[in-house]
């Protein structure tokens, strides 16, 4: 609950709301929440899904990437659980050709386009990492080469890679007479993905790229 209560104090605050109580509420429950989260970090500087549970690259990368956007909101995140999670996440790097497709392991190429994301949202983002993601982008979900779009995209906008993955997203587009989503081929379980949040995700990164 902690990213939704802290984005939603965000998208309060930028759309100029006075909510009173309810903002007061979200920022007790925010400062709460850094300090949970801080006390609940691996030795191995990871987060798992639960406390005490062997870390996960996208568990840890969900908490960083949220303690890293409540620093930017001001708030005060210890900086070495920052240093200690992203050394843990550049350790979890494999090449993309190692994962195999036989035994349903692509959801793990998802994985690391999301730390992608979280990396160069941090100023981390590293473009030779991402250029071998990039090369197997086709085994990526809609939502996996979103995330690689965006990361790409912080690193260089002007990047030609990023125009080609924006593009080939909407052409993937669903369209119904009800509006436009985007669909996974299969469900990543382990990164507990949806339609629905695909759809938010792809979103986000064409707002970004092509406003």
């Amino acid at each position: 609950r902690f990213l939704p209560n802290l984005f939603s104090l965000r998208a309060l605050s930028t759309a100029g709301i006075d909510t009173g109580d309810l903002r007061a509420e979200l920022d007790r429950q925010v400062l709460i929440g850094v300090q949970t989260l801080v006390s609940r970090q691996n030795p191995d500087g990871g987060w798992g899904f639960w406390p005490q549970q062997q870390s996960s690259p996208f568990i840890t990368a969900y908490v960083v990437w949220g303690l890293w956007n409540a620093q930017q909101m001001d708030y005060t995140v210890d900086t070495n659980a920052l240093t200690r999670a992203t050394d843990y996440l550049n350790t979890q790097f494999e090449a993309p050709d190692a994962v195999s497709t036989e035994t349903g392991d692509d959801w793990r190429l998802n994985e690391m386009a999301f730390v992608h994301y979280v990396l160069a949202q941090m100023g981390q983002g590293d473009p030779g990492r991402m250029s071998t993601l990039y090369d197997v982008r086709e085994r990526l979900e809609p939502y996996g080469r979103a995330f690689l779009a965006m990361a790409l995209h912080e690193v260089n906008p002007d990047d030609e890679r990023v125009q080609t993955l924006a593009g080939d997203l909407l052409g993937e587009a669903v369209l119904t007479a009800a509006g436009a989503f985007w669909q996974d081929r299969t469900l990543d379980l382990p990164l507990m993905s949806s339609d629905v949040r695909t759809t938010a995700i792809v979103l986000d990164a064409l707002i970004h790229i092509t406003p």
